[in-house]
C-alpha cells in the first residue's frame, strides 16, 4: 500500500542501506509481497502466545478516576493471569560506517539528501543531551545553524530528526538542495560545515537557554491531554523506562550546559556516517495481483461469547456537562470588529493566542503568499535572525498563516512573558521589512511543492477531488503562476498583508492573565478598522450533478487506485446534526460502519475505504455525501460495486442501534473541546447556527433514536442522488467499459487538474 508514495519508500530504502543487520532496515513494516501471499497462522499465533503475556505487557489509565475504585479492579480482573517467560532477545550488532559511505538511488521527483549518523538508544543517558544537540541545529522558532541556512536562501531545507529506537539510535539530517543550480554534494558540504560549528561550539551560549525553554514548554502543553500522557507512559514502557524516568525529565533537560551539547555533538556528529541521496526518478515498482483463492464468507452477525458478555455490563450512567457559550468563555469587544475570547488554562503557565482576522486568500489571493513572506519578514532597525531570536529569549514563538477563509497569527509562551511578546509581535506587524531577496524563498519552495503535487496518485487524487466539486475553482487551479510569483515585490506583499486590518479579527486566548488584561493588550497591538467584511468563512458554492459520472485520470505507474464519490447533499439545518451522525456511524463509522466491514473486513477488497455525510461551516449552506476506497487496481471495479451497492442499498441493520445510541452519547462526554480550542469551536459552533452546545441538542435525537430514522435520513439524503465516482489508477489494469455501467465515463487529463 506505500510503494505509490515516494517518501515511504526513501525511508525504507534509507533504512536498509542504514541498519544492515538488523530487522529496523532488513525487515519492512508490513513485509514482502511474498510475506503477504503466504502468511503463517502457526507463526502467527506462536508469535503472540510467546510475547503476549502479562509480564511483557503494561495496563496504563489516564483521565478522571478513583484509584482507590479501579486499582482492586485491575487487580481481581488481571491478578490471575499468569507469568510467563519470554524468550532471550535476539541481539544485532551495526558495524561502524568506515568514513563517509556513499549511496545513491532514484527515489523521488526532486532532488533530497539523508544524512544518517549512529547516536543512542532510547533511554541512554545521551538521549536527552543530544535533542538539545540537534535543536541547536533546526527548532521551532527557526533560530538553529540549519534553519539558518534556509532563511539565508542557502539551501532549500534542511532539519534533524532524532530515532532513538530501542536497539540502537541515529540522526537523521534530511536537507533538500535548491531546484536549479544546486548538486547534493554541494548541499550536503553546507550541512557539514554548520555540524562543524556545533562541535566547535560557535553558537551563542544563550541559543541553549532558549531551546530548553522551548522544549519544557512544549513538555508541558503535551502534559495538558489525556492521550498524550497515556501514550507517552506507554512509549516510555516499550522503552523499559520507569515513569521516575519520564517524570525527570524536566530536571534533566534544565541541566544540561552548552559544554554537554558540544560534547555530545563530537561524540556522535563525526567522519563516519551514510551519505544517502536520492535524485529525481522513481524505481519500478511490484505489482501485487489478488489471490487466487476464493475468501472466507464471514458471518457478520455472529458474537462471541466475549463480546455478548461485554454487550451485557450495565451502563454507569454520567450527567452530561453541557459548555455554556456565556459563562465559560469571556468575551470581550475592546473596539468595533474586535472580538477577545479568553478561557482559564487549569493546566500550566503557558499561554496561547490565535489571532484570525475575517479575510482570505479567496477574497484577497496575494495574501496566499504574503502570509508565507510575513514569516520572513522583521520590524524596521533589526534584522530576522536578531528577531526570531528576540522572540525565542522570551520562551515564545509565533507563526503566521492563512487560508481562504482567514489571515491567522499563532504565538505560544509563557504568560509572564505575555506582554514582552506581545510587543515584539506588534513591532513587526506596525513596520514590518521584508528583502526582496526572500521572494526567491516563496518561489522555490512553490515550485518544488508542484513538482511534489503530482508525483504521487493520493495527490492527483485530491486535486480530482477539488475539481468534481468546486471545478475551475478548485484550490490546484485557482491560484497564482509560478512566474506570477517569481516576479512578486517584497513591499507589494507586505501591503498586502496590511489590508487584512481593514478587516474584523476575532481573537482566542488561553492562559491565566485576566482577560480585561488580555483585551486591552491585544486592542493595542492588532489594529483593525472594521472598515470592510466578507462572509466568513469562506464556504464555496458546489457543482451541481444531474446524473451519475466516473471522472477517471490515468496515472499510468501508480500500483493502487485512489477513489473518491461524492454526491450533493441538502441545505444544512443544525436540528439534521444528531440524526447526521447516527447515519454517519452506522454507514461509515470506522470498523463498526458498513462500508469498512464490507469492504475491507469481510472481503479485503480496499487497504482504507470510509464514508460521511459532511456538514458545511456555515448554517444555510449545501451539505454533501463523501466517501473514498483506496485498493488495489485490479480490485477497483469490486471495490467501486459493493460501495455502489451499499449507498443503492443500504443494508438494515436495526439491532444495532442501541450500540449508536450508546457510542454516540459516551463519546459526547469524553470528546469536549480542549480548553485551548473551546472559544474557536464555539465561534464555529454559532457559524453553524448553534446558539448553544450541540450535545445538548444532539442528545435528545440520541435518545429518542429509532433506526427509521436512519433509513429516513438515508433514503431522503442519498439513496438516489446523482453519485459521481473519482478515479486516478493505471487505466490498463482496470477494465474501464464495465466502469461504464457506474455512470458517464469522464477522462480528464492530469495537468487540466492543475494551475500552472
Amino acid at each position: 500500500m506505500y510503494s505509490d508514495n515516494f517518501a515511504s519508500s526513501m525511508i525504507e530504502n534509507f533504512n536498509k542501506n542504514f541498519y544492515r543487520n538488523h530487522p529496523y532496515g532488513q525487515q519492512t513494516l508490513i513485509g514482502t509481497i511474498e510475506d503477504l501471499k503466504n502468511p503463517s497462522l502457526t507463526k502467527m499465533y506462536d508469535f503472540f502466545t510467546t510475547w503476549y503475556v502479562p509480564n511483557n505487557m503494561a495496563l496504563i489509565l489516564t483521565g478522571d478516576f478513583d484509584k482507590k475504585i479501579v486499582k482492586p479492579i485491575i487487580e481481581a480482573k488481571f491478578g490471575k493471569w499468569e507469568r510467563k517467560e519470554t524468550p532471550e532477545r535476539l541481539v544485532y550488532t551495526e558495524e561502524t560506517f568506515n568514513g563517509r559511505e556513499e549511496v545513491t538511488m532514484k527515489l523521488s521527483p526532486i532532488k533530497l539528501g539523508i544524512l544518517g549518523f549512529r547516536t543512542v538508544p532510547a533511554g541512554h543517558p545521551d538521549e536527552i543531551p543530544l535533542s538539545v544537540c540537534n535543536a541547536v541545529l533546526s527548532n521551532q522558532s527557526e533560530t538553529g545553524l540549519f534553519d539558518k541556512l534556509t532563511l539565508d536562501n542557502k539551501l532549500m531545507g534542511a532539519q534533524v530528526m532524532s530515532m532513538p529506537f530501542n536497539d540502537e539510535g541515529a540522526s537523521i539530517i534530511l536537507f533538500i538542495p535548491k531546484i536549479l543550480g544546486q548538486k547534493l554534494s554541494s548541499a550536503e558540504k553546507l550541512i557539514i560545515d554548520e555540524l562543524k560549528k556545533l562541535k566547535s561550539g560557535e553558537f551563542d551560549e544563550a541559543l541553549i537557554e532558549n531551546i530548553k525553554t522551548e522544549l519544557f514548554r512544549d513538555y508541558q502543553i503535551s502534559m495538558e491531554s489525556n492521550e498524550y500522557r497515556g501514550t507517552t507512559l506507554a512509549t516510555a514502557f516499550a522503552h523499559y523506562q520507569s515513569i521516575d524516568d519520564f517524570l525527570q525529565y524536566p530536571n534533566q533537560l534544565m541541566a544540561i550546559t552548552k559544554e554537554d551539547v558540544i560534547n555530545t555533538a563530537n561524540k556522535y556528529y563525526g567522519d563516519n556516517y551514510l551519505a544517502f541521496y536520492s535524485k529525481m526518478g522513481f524505481p519500478k515498482k511490484q505489482k501485487i495481483d489478488k489471490p487466487d483463492y476464493t475468501p472466507l464468507k464471514a458471518n457478520m452477525n455472529a458474537a462471541s461469547p466475549y463480546a455478548k458478555k461485554f454487550e451485557a455490563i450495565p451502563e454507569t450512567q454520567i450527567q452530561q456537562q453541557f459548555i455554556d457559550f456565556d459563562k465559560d468563555v469571556v468575551k470581550i469587544t475592546p473596539t468595533p470588529g474586535m472580538n477577545v475570547y479568553s478561557v482559564k488554562n487549569p493546566a500550566n503557565s503557558v499561554f496561547q493566542l490565535n489571532v484570525d482576522y475575517k479575510v482570505g486568500h479567496h477574497t484577497l489571493p496575494q495574501l496566499e503568499y504574503a502570509t508565507e513572506a510575513m514569516n520572513l519578514a522583521y520590524p524596521q532597525g533589526s534584522n530576522l535572525e536578531k528577531f526570531k531570536a528576540a522572540i525565542a529569549a522570551n520562551g515564545s514563538t509565533y507563526s503566521i498563516s492563512g487560508n481562504e477563509s482567514y489571515t491567522s497569527l499563532e504565538i505560544i509562551g509563557f504568560d509572564d512573558k505575555f506582554n514582552e511578546t506581545l510587543a515584539l509581535v506588534g513591532s513587526l506587524l506596525d513596520n514590518p521589512e521584508l528583502e526582496q531577496e526572500k521572494i526567491d524563498l516563496l518561489y522555490e519552495a512553490a515550485k518544488a511543492e508542484r513538482k511534489v503535487e503530482r508525483s504521487e496518485p493520493s495527490n492527483v487524487a485530491a486535486a480530482l477531488y477539488q475539481y468534481v466539486r468546486y471545478g475551475v475553482q478548485s484550490e490546484y487551479i485557482d491560484r497564482p503562476d509560478l512566474k506570477e510569483i517569481k516576479s512578486y515585490k517584497a513591499e507589494n506583499l507586505i501591503d498586502a498583508f496590511k489590508s487584512i486590518m481593514d478587516y474584523g479579527v476575532n481573537i482566542h486566548y488561553s492562559g491565566n492573565l485576566k482577560p480585561e488584561d488580555v483585551a486591552e493588550n491585544c486592542q493595542n497591538v492588532f489594529k483593525t478598522s472594521d472598515s470592510k467584511a466578507v462572509e466568513t468563512p469562506v464556504v464555496m458554492d458546489l457543482r451541481q450533478y444531474t446524473e451519475n459520472t466516473i471522472y477517471f485520470v490515468d496515472k499510468k505507474k501508480a500500483t493502487q487506485s485512489n477513489i473518491y464519490f461524492f454526491a450533493n447533499g441538502s441545505t444544512f439545518h443544525p436540528d439534521q446534526q444528531g440524526i447526521m451522525d447516527a447515519f454517519n456511524l452506522y454507514f461509515g463509522g470506522d470498523f463498526s460502519g458498513l462500508v469498512l466491514q464490507e469492504i475491507r473486513e469481510a472481503r479485503s477488497m480496499a487497504y482504507s475505504a470510509g464514508a460521511k455525510y459532511v456538514d458545511p461551516a456555515l448554517k444555510g449552506k449545501e451539505s454533501y455525501f463523501a466517501g473514498v476506497i483506496g485498493t488495489q487496481a485490479d480490485k477497483t471495479l469490486q471495490a467501486i460495486t459493493i460501495f455502489d451497492s451499499l449507498v443503492r442499498y443500504m443494508p438494515a441493520k436495526p439491532e444495532r442501534t442501541r450500540m449508536i445510541q450508546q457510542y454516540l452519547s459516551n463519546s459526547s462526554l469524553s470528546k469536549r473541546p480542549h480548553f485551548r480550542d473551546l472559544s474557536a469551536q464555539i465561534v464555529g459552533w454559532q457559524n453553524q447556527g448553534y446558539e448553544t452546545d450541540p450535545a445538548f441538542i444532539k442528545q435528545k435525537a440520541w435518545e429518542n433514536l429509532e433506526f427509521d430514522d436512519i433509513q429516513q435520513f438515508y433514503t431522503d439524503n442519498i439513496a438516489d442522488k446523482p453519485m459521481v465516482i473519482c478515479i486516478v489508477g493505471n487505466k490498463k489494469r482496470i477494465d474501464t467499459k464495465d466502469l461504464e455501467k457506474f455512470g458517464k465515463l469522464v477522462y480528464v487529463k492530469e495537468k487540466e487538474l492543475y494551475g500552472k
